[in-house]
């Protein structure tokens, strides 16, 4: 379960899963929101995407429908990518319980709020519910721990892995340097992923040019699309 498909962290590593799993498994992937753009990616592999197209605010009805959907194809795994799903994915367990629930939490906002109200509802309702917690991170894993209300040692932590990494020879790796104006000797740093305020990345501009003015040879690369991208 996932929010969407649309291009992400998270949602890479929902579709790497899915391919790796399913010579072994029947996999879905359970959108809450939309397929997003990746959707048909999985789909063209035979690897279903289903939508339960979440109503603003909160929407009751999404633990009926995942519910009904659980029993319909008989699902025994919900592995729950972030919190929404999550809290969904816990709430149709009180009307099908044969599912076992896992909650996988890759990232968090910033700053955040702490809501007693919240860690109430999670403590008494929705921790109870699931079998079992992962974090991408130790720090992940401390604000779940302070935000969410759950237990550290019920926690795992899995650090994201590289699957499949491209590997270029070295005249191609030659030919695309020149092509992104770079030389031989740079050094280079470089990110992909979303241009959003939460990935800091005016942090990483203003990082890469205090080292550039010691070391030459250092440059910055960032790969990616989103609300910052101007």
């Amino acid at each position: 379960m996932v929010n969407s498909l649309n291009p992400g962290g998270t949602e890479q590593l929902v579709v790497q899963m899915c391919r790796s799993f399913s010579v072994e498994f029947d996999m879905w992937v359970v959108c809450l929101d939309e397929p997003g753009s990746w959707a048909g990616r999985l789909r063209s592999e035979r690897i279903p995407v289903y939508c339960l197209w979440r109503q603003p605010g909160l929407d009751p009805a999404m633990a009926l429908r995942l519910a009904k959907f659980c029993r319909e194809h008989r699902i025994d795994i919900i592995h729950a990518h972030q919190y929404t799903p999550w809290f969904y994915a816990a709430l149709s367990r009180l009307i099908h319980r044969t599912p076992k629930l896992l909650l996988e939490e890759h990232g968090r906002f910033f700053p955040e709020i702490k809501k007693n109200r919240r860690i109430y509802v999670n403590r008494t309702v929705i921790k109870p519910l699931t079998h079992h917690f992962v974090a991408v991170s130790n720090d992940v894993r401390r604000r779940l721990v302070e935000y969410e209300g759950l237990n550290h040692s019920r926690i795992d932590v899995i650090y994201n892995g590289v699957h499949d990494a491209p590997s270029l020879p070295p005249d191609k790796r030659a030919e695309l340097r020149k092509e992104l104006g770079f030389s031989a000797e740079d050094f280079i740093v470089g990110t992909v992923g979303r241009f959003d305020p939460i990935k800091n990345l005016t942090l990483l501009v203003k990082s890469l040019a205090l080292a550039g003015r010691k070391i030459k040879s250092i440059k910055g690369l960032l790969v990616g699309d989103g609300p910052l991208f101007n």
